[in-house]
């Protein structure tokens, strides 16, 4: 289960997600696709979800929708955004 960093802060500009987390100084700004992905962690959507939910939106394009989210799901770990539980 992906959960939130407690030590973070974020914030929804028009259709992108400023993150910043307090403990290292890293920021990230989120496009549409990394807010709406967000948003589902933020809610509690597990990772087989979020996964389904964007290969149903694009099923030709599945290879790349599962590679996009396992990079930006490792972004957000590497900065300390949101950890595994």
């Amino acid at each position: 289960m992906l959960k939130l960093n407690k030590k973070i802060s974020f914030g929804r500009v028009g259709n992108e997600t400023m993150l910043c987390n307090e403990e290292n100084n890293k920021a990230a700004r989120l496009d549409e696709f990394g807010t709406r992905i967000w948003q589902m962690i933020f809610e509690g959507t597990d990772e087989e979800t979020i996964y389904k939910k964007f290969i149903d939106l694009y099923p030709k394009q599945k290879s790349a929708v599962i590679s996009d989210i396992k990079d930006f799901i490792d972004m957000l770990i590497e900065y300390g955004f949101i950890y595994r539980e």
